[in-house]
């Protein structure tokens, strides 16, 4: 190895060196040589912000998702229960709730077969 040169790299508060080594050459590096050392050390911060912008994303995206399923098991819960509160409020004041299938019988007689519908 004739010469080697450390070029940093930075992406928020991430940070990085490339090394890179000359071999075999009187002159190490001229301006070119720098110029192509620099491109690649901002490639390398564009993959690591590339890969943090994918991460950001896919967190994102799970939140989203439980997000909708807690939404669909609420409506799933809430439905049937409001169902009960409506026939419990079109039931009459001062009738006696009697057994289940009592209770089913009025809910019948008072709002209908909603599986109709």
């Amino acid at each position: 190895m004739t010469d080697g040169i450390l070029l940093p790299w930075q992406v928020q508060e991430t940070r990085g060196t490339i090394f890179i080594m000359a071999h075999g050459r009187d002159e190490a590096f001229d301006g070119d040589d720098l110029r192509m050392m620099k491109v690649l050390a901002e490639f390398a911060a564009v993959g690591v912000r590339q890969q943090r912008q994918q991460k950001l994303l896919m967190e994102r995206e799970r939140t989203a998702a439980a997000a909708a399923i807690a939404n669909d098991l609420a409506h799933e819960i809430s439905n049937p229960l409001q169902s009960l509160t409506n026939i419990l409020t079109l039931l009459p004041k001062d009738a006696a709730m009697g057994t289940p299938r009592q209770l089913g019988s009025r809910h019948r007689a008072i709002c209908g077969d909603y599986q109709a519908w």
